[in-house]
């Protein structure tokens, strides 16, 4: 048995991390991903705008 503790034992907010479903206006696999991450939302947005 490893005697590393998990990343969850490490940093308690990882327990309650889940996905906010309710907030996304449809119910895509993008919407639900979106969601899900934030970190891949806030990527999406930069992509977005380094295009325009």
């Amino acid at each position: 048995m490893s005697t590393t503790p998990s990343p969850a034992r490490r940093d308690p907010s990882l327990w309650v991390q889940c996905a906010n479903i309710a907030l996304a206006p449809e119910l895509s696999v993008l919407a639900i991903a979106v969601a899900d991450c934030p970190p891949l939302a806030l990527l999406l947005v930069v992509e977005l705008l380094n295009r325009a």
